[in-house]
């Protein structure tokens, strides 16, 4: 395959750029690195190329076929990395075109799944016309399209099916490869690499400030952000955004860059958010359970305190596990304060994950010692969750309890050996107490 002089000089920056990429990142703290370990393969063959597109039917895109047979097969990328040759995945029919262009919304995604599940058949249409590439983590990988009008386009996969596949935003798959590689050696942070934007910050801002559409705002956001040192310009975007209508994850972020660019102007909003809408009190309690400024924290303790009945009938976040609630619990209970009055009402919650987070949270206060008996309701508590955030609390007390042995016996016998959870806790926690067997049921 002949390369043009510009792809010849684009396999030339890329060559010269890649020993820069270990020498910025030698510990591997960026995520998916410890896989790759920045070490490049051998190019492919021509004759490799034409075999594997003979064998399964498929013409490579000839910006991914350039890097495969004149940079590398497969190797370092963002997250876990390319596939070589040999590993790529087909999932789907690959004679087809892929069903994604980068307007679907995710009700025409949905209504292309549930035509799927009805014929109940074992075709899968997301994965047609795609080659897998490589994979970010888990279930999200990098396909390329291999037909139709978008051959040549690199997707993000989502294997749990919740969204439609994403375009990136680059053309081709070689401007993304080295976009990484510059991004990477420039200090920028990489954690959201795979959905950003390419440009300068001064040309993304233009794009969020011309864009009345939500979600590209959000990712344009994202990628502003990613700047190491960002211009007043950037700043100037963060206040807006945090005095503005906007919408909860892009407000959060704002927030979280002012917190480490202009904190004093981000302790401000805070105390504005604490009496502001359930969304901006749920900001403010995040961003403040986050930060390890214990003197700025303390001030915001009588707020925090009179939130709390408000806050435990919030929506739960993070598949059900982490609200508002437990967030002030933590921040109470991790600066060591008398607080024990104020969680114990929660123990009788109706909501069985606002009694565990109260329960588990209280173990940390500092007179928690003295209120062990409060914990027999934790113990007799038909939720498994909340009977093990009551072992693990009065794991975290510490002392021996006489009067609670019982209650741990009836625990003990009430969950049978499947729940291995309850009863190795009680174990762990006997065994802290000096005792060395349990009752065997």
């Amino acid at each position: 395959m002949k390369l043009s002089q510009k792809e010849i000089d684009q396999v030339n920056r890329i060559k010269e750029k890649m020993p820069k990429a270990l020498i910025c990142d030698m510990n591997f703290t960026n995520f998916g690195a410890k896989n790759h370990k920045y070490i490049w393969n051998k190019p492919c063959s021509e004759e490799d190329l034409k075999k594997f597109e003979k064998e399964n039917l498929v013409e490579i895109p000839r910006s991914y076929r350039i890097f495969l047979s004149a940079i590398s097969n497969g190797g370092p990328f963002f997250g876990c990395g390319l596939y070589s040759l040999e590993d790529i995945r087909i999932y789907g029919n690959i004679k087809k075109d892929s069903i994604f262009y980068p307007e679907m919304t995710e009700e025409e995604f949905d209504k292309i799944q549930n035509e799927f599940n009805k014929e109940d058949s074992i075709d899968d249409p997301n994965y047609d016309g795609l080659l897998i590439i490589g994979t970010i983590a888990y279930t999200y990988d990098f396909a390329i399209i291999v037909s139709g009008k978008y051959k040549g386009r690199i997707l993000l996969t989502d294997g749990n099916m919740e969204r439609p596949f994403q375009f990136v935003h680059d053309e081709n798959f070689l401007d993304y490869y080295e976009r990484w590689i510059d991004d990477l050696t420039s200090g920028m942070n990489m954690t959201r690499f795979d959905i950003s934007y390419p440009g300068d910050e001064e040309e993304l801002i233009k794009k969020f400030n011309e864009t009345k559409d939500e979600l590209e705002r959000y990712y344009l956001f994202m990628s502003i952000i990613r700047f190491k040192n960002p211009s007043k310009e950037a700043i100037d975007l963060c206040k807006d955004i945090c005095s503005s209508d906007y919408g909860e994850d892009i407000k959060e972020r704002a927030l979280i860059r002012l917190y480490k660019f202009e904190r004093g102007l981000c302790f401000k909003f805070i105390d504005q958010y604490l009496s502001g809408s359930k969304i901006e009190k749920a900001i403010a309690i995040k961003i403040i359970s986050a930060t390890q400024d214990k003197l700025e924290i303390e001030k915001y303790f009588p707020r925090l305190i009179d939130l709390m009945e408000e806050s435990s009938n919030y929506e739960f976040e993070k598949n059900d596990e982490v609200n508002s609630f437990n967030r002030i619990c933590f921040i109470l209970s991790d600066n060591k304060k008398d607080f024990m009055d104020l969680y114990i009402p929660f123990f009788k919650h109706e909501d069985e994950k606002i009694r565990a987070a109260a329960i588990w949270n209280s173990g940390h206060v500092i007179n928690a010692r003295f209120f062990c008996k409060e914990y027999i309701v934790g113990l007799k508590d038909e939720s498994e969750r909340v009977v093990l955030a009551t072992i693990q609390a009065l794991q975290t007390i510490g002392i021996f309890q006489k009067d609670l042995l019982p209650y741990l016996n009836e625990a003990y016998e009430k969950f049978p050996e499947e729940n291995y959870h309850i009863r190795e806790s009680i174990g762990t926690l006997l065994k802290s107490w000096g005792f060395t067997k349990q009752k065997k049921s």
